[in-house]
């Protein structure tokens, strides 16, 4: 481009400005021109889709403004007797009394843990790549928050993540 404006001429091209004019610069070959059609690259990052979530919208979300908090619940862990911790009903005749029930509760605590990813990356990637790595960045973490949660739904252990159905007593 300098030295078609009038400019300095990169000595790597004098050799090739006999022919300049000439109906030999194409761009399929290196030594008549080639070298002046830079390589594409693709806008997007060829990717596959992680699974979709189907654990999430069925889950309590609790929001928490402290690193624990303790919520009153129902205790039903068995339910022989009661599936709403404690109540029950039942069919009487007229003439009989009806039995009354009480429900029990229990205190659960819960304990944030942060879950984060991190990576590291030269300040020349993110000012120079052509395509926007931190995008890419951002996309890679979503897919692995997104994973590591189905993961945890499945089989976390309770301590220090969720805990997994697998794991669980229910």
């Amino acid at each position: 481009m300098d030295a078609g404006a009038g400019r300095r001429l990169d000595p790597r091209l004098s050799r090739f400005k006999a022919t300049q004019g000439s109906d030999e610069q194409q761009a399929g070959q290196d030594p008549y021109g080639g070298y002046v059609v830079p390589v594409a690259i693709a806008p997007g990052v060829l990717t596959l889709q992680p699974e979709d979530d189907p654990i999430t919208p069925l889950t309590t979300n609790v929001p928490m403004t402290a690193p624990s908090v303790k919520i009153n619940a129902r205790v039903d862990k068995n339910h022989a007797t009661s599936v709403s911790g404690g109540l029950t009903v039942a069919r009487r005749p007229e003439t009989v009394d009806g039995s009354s029930s009480r429900m029990a509760f229990e205190q659960v605590t819960l304990e944030a843990h942060e879950l984060f990813g991190m990576t590291y990356a030269t300040e020349t990637i993110l000012t120079d790549s052509p395509q926007s790595f931190i995008a890419i960045l951002a996309a890679g973490f979503r897919d692995e928050f997104a994973s590591r949660a189905i993961e945890e739904y499945l089989n976390g252990t309770g301590t220090g993540e969720f805990l997994g159905v697998m794991k669980s007593h229910a």
